[in-house]
């Protein structure tokens, strides 16, 4: 990206970063730059030097005037310098001035500031002393007149006091004072030496022997620098210059116009630069604030504290992009600072302005403020992705029922012919990164699709190149098998698998503790298992193996007599089984029962907690057998007043069943009943 300011600047001071000013030229001298607002600076000119000095911005009171290094007065005007100042300060009865070199009591006081220059004319009810001062030197001359001051007035180079008599004085610098009989205001000091003032609407030059009025003006005229020799004033929108005793326009102007042998009108948002000839040499726009005057050492523009000297010709700022990160390089051929979301950076010449936050995986737009001598220019770079290249030949991709030691649910092997990338960029093949182009070997859980994406290490942004289907080859699950072999105190394992096959943990876990399988098995204590993982061709595959021990039922069975407290404990080999039988409790077998009576027989009908055998005893040696069921039990008997129920579950119990005598008149009632209707049906169904 190339931008191209119509003008250039090779010789600058900014002082912007340092203080909140702004610069201006003097027009006591159209050679110095003044600091409006600081308390003092070094003298700073317009060829772009500054001298020694020492700037001061903290003001210690309100209006401080520094007269040298140790000493400032408060509440005064004047002008400040280290070496040069000189302040006034109402005091009682009248005012002070004060400098290095003098100490003045004033009656009366006439004084006048311009930027760059103070004059001042001190009555003391005798006679008038009178000072200029500026970064030219510090001129002072005490009793100069016996009269009392009315006005005074400076102008380039140029100072006048006039008295309450009519008369007045000029000085200019080193030490010349010139007595007229007249009223004047300085206009300026003439390449030949000459003075310049008004007096009473008159331009009249002031030669070493005589005085010559040349022209007659409406007001003073502005005085706005030199065409060579010839003064140049603004009168309106026009310049002109006194030549003889006339005003002769030179050039019609659009704003404020100065004049050094070529011509600088500040119009406003626009400048114009003419030549010695009056050809428009440049025309460019300028902020408002930005301020720009002819001197002899060319166009001088200052913005706030920044000057420079503008010259003929163009500024080149390119912008380039980086390529690693984004970002972009800043190239100019003038001093200029540009501004954006990444901060403040002052290009002298070329400076790198990287952008280590923005992902390299996405585009980056930079709204840029290009910030030059007379203002601002827009801007917006745009800094495309960064280059990624990835080429990816044949893929084959081998999955099973196992995991494959790289930790996914499968294993590829990719062809990688060209890698190309950003060096925080990672590349990643399924769950694998690639740092480099070749045999790739890499993780996957998919194996219809196979994802390539770039990653930002930065950021953690990720980026999807592609996906590519691969050939997919299945590892069958290998075939293992456990064999114990039982000795009289210990065992041992053999673990029965494949030569490609590899055994990669074997744990042996005896009551749910867990340790790496030994070479002998003692004392382990069922119930126990075996666990592996083997190994093939990369895939992680996990078994168990429960401990069966033969006849071990029938080892337990074979322990477990009567009904009292005990431990059980059998084994064989290295392994152990024990338990504790408890005490059986001695629960009634039978929950609840009902008995139903018919004319020839009982029915017995009850709910067992337990299954066993029984027996019905009548009292009249009737004895039936049964088998105890849990749950509901319906057995029928002949009908006798007293039986005996025996059950043998964990224990034997006897229960008792015996009619009262008026449950046995119910019962011959019922009988009786039977019989009646049997006899009913043989007589035919006569009643009897």
């Amino acid at each position: 990206m190339r931008l191209v300011l119509s003008y250039k600047y090779s010789k600058y001071i900014d002082l912007n970063d340092k203080v909140n000013a702004i610069a201006t030229l003097s027009m006591f001298d159209f050679v110095h730059i003044v600091l409006e607002g600081v308390v003092a600076h070094p003298e700073i000119l317009a060829n772009m030097s500054i001298g020694e000095g020492e700037l001061v911005l903290q003001k210690p009171c309100e209006n401080p005037v520094v007269i040298d290094k140790d000493n400032v007065v408060c509440n005064a005007e004047g002008f400040s310098h280290t070496e040069f100042g000189v302040a006034l300060k109402k005091s009682v009865g009248g005012y002070t001035m004060s400098s290095r070199k003098f100490l003045w009591r004033c009656e009366d006081v006439k004084y006048l500031s311009v930027p760059g220059a103070f004059i001042a004319a001190c009555f003391d009810g005798k006679y008038t002393n009178v000072v200029l001062t500026s970064y030219n030197g510090l001129f002072y001359e005490e009793a100069v007149y016996r009269r009392k001051p009315t006005n005074v007035s400076l102008g380039y180079k140029l100072a006048t006091v006039t008295f309450n008599d009519g008369r007045s004085i000029i000085i200019a610098y080193p030490n010349r004072i010139i007595e007229v009989g007249m009223p004047t205001e300085a206009i300026c000091l003439t390449p030949r030496d000459e003075f310049l003032v008004l007096s009473k609407n008159t331009i009249v030059e002031v030669g070493h022997e005589e005085l010559r009025p040349l022209v007659l003006v409406n007001s003073k005229p502005i005085f706005k620098g030199f065409f060579y020799t010839l003064p140049v004033f603004q009168l309106g929108n026009a310049l002109y210059v006194l030549d003889g005793g006339s005003l002769v326009k030179k050039i019609d102007v659009k704003g404020n116009a100065t004049a050094w042998n070529i011509v600088v009108d500040d119009a406003f948002i626009d400048l114009f630069i003419y030549s010695p000839s009056l050809k428009l040499d440049l025309i460019t726009r300028k902020e408002l604030n930005t301020r720009c005057w002819a001197t002899s050492e060319g166009v001088v523009c200052c913005r706030n504290s920044w000057c420079g000297l503008i010259e003929n010709g163009e500024t080149v700022i390119e912008l380039e992009p980086l390529n690693e990160v984004h970002g972009f390089i800043v190239r100019s051929d003038s001093y200029v600072k540009v501004h954006s979301d990444l901060g403040k950076y002052t290009v002298n010449d070329v400076v790198k302005i990287v952008d280590e936050k923005a992902s390299l995986l996405k585009p980056r737009s930079y709204v840029l403020s290009i910030e030059h001598l007379l203002g601002f220019t827009e801007a917006i770079f745009e800094s495309s992705a960064k280059s990624i290249k990835v080429d990816v030949g044949e893929i084959v991709v081998y999955n099973s029922s196992g995991i494959h030691e790289c930790g996914g649910f499968a294993y590829g092997i990719a062809n990688v012919k060209v890698i190309e990338k950003p060096s925080r960029v990672i590349i990643k093949i399924g769950d694998s990164v690639v740092k480099d182009a070749g045999i790739v070997e890499f993780c996957t859980n998919n194996t219809e699709l196979i994802p390539v994406i770039a990653l930002d290490t930065v950021t953690n942004d990720v980026l999807q190149l592609f996906e590519t289907k691969p050939e997919v080859r299945y590892i069958p699950t290998p075939k293992i098998d456990v064999k114990l072999r039982h000795f009289e105190k210990y065992s041992e394992v053999e673990i029965v698998k494949d030569n490609d096959v590899e055994v990669v943990k074997a744990k042996l876990c005896c009551s749910d503790v867990c340790n790496d399988m030994p070479k002998r098995i003692e004392n382990c204590e069922l119930p126990a298992f075996i666990e592996l993982k083997v190994k093939k061709k990369g895939f992680i595959y996990s078994y168990r193996f429960d401990i069966v021990i033969p006849d071990l039922l029938d080892k337990v069975l074979g322990t477990i007599k009567g009904f009292k407290t005990r431990v059980v404990r059998v084994g064989r080999g290295g392994f152990t089984a024990y338990g504790v039988i408890p005490k059986q409790p001695a629960i009634p077998p039978i929950q609840s029962m009902q008995v139903y009576i018919a004319p020839k027989n009982i029915t017995l009908e009850f709910v067992s907690r337990s299954v066993g055998r029984g027996l019905i005893v009548l009292s009249n040696g009737f004895i039936e057998g049964f088998i105890l069921r849990e749950g509901m039990n319906l057995i029928e008997v002949p009908f006798s007043d007293k039986m005996y129920i025996v059950l043998q579950t964990n224990l034997k119990w006897i229960y008792s069943l015996e009619f009262k005598p008026g449950q046995l008149l119910l019962v011959a009632k019922i009988q009786a009943e039977a019989v009646a209707k049997i006899l009913k049906k043989l007589l035919g169904g006569q009643d009897s």
